[in-house]
């Protein structure tokens, strides 16, 4: 598996950029909690959590001021 990149966020309360990528993306809630709105449907999550966004699907989240994030893509 090539991972194309590895971001790291913290600290982005509010709603986040609405977007896609090309890719499946992993995302790791390491602090916070909120949710994340794929194709329109909102999935909660808090530290710990881990969610996979297959390619091609709109997403966004909505966060609390504490939330931090590990995306793979």
């Amino acid at each position: 598996m090539k991972i194309n990149s590895a971001v790291a966020v913290n600290n982005r309360a509010g709603k986040g950029i609405v977007h896609s990528h090309d890719v499946w993306e992993l995302i790791l809630a390491c602090g916070g909690e909120g949710d994340i709105i794929v194709e329109g449907k909102p999935y909660h999550f808090k530290r710990g959590t881990v969610v996979c966004v297959p390619p091609k699907l709109v997403h966004y989240n909505v966060s609390d001021a504490d939330y931090s994030h590990i995306a793979l893509r």
